[in-house]
């Protein structure tokens, strides 16, 4: 029923996430530690 929704859900906000920490330029500078978490999290996931 609603048990194939979340995997692509969790997905998308994961990339989404990634994607504020990598660029929050418009927020303050990007800060290494979030890339590297993003970037370690994007593996995992993957």
């Amino acid at each position: 029923m609603v048990y194939e929704r979340p995997r692509p859900s969790i997905l998308m906000l994961y990339n989404r996430s990634s994607l504020e920490l990598l660029y929050p330029m418009e927020r303050k500078q990007k800060p290494p530690e979030a890339t590297v978490l993003c970037l370690l999290t994007g593996l995992h996931l993957s």
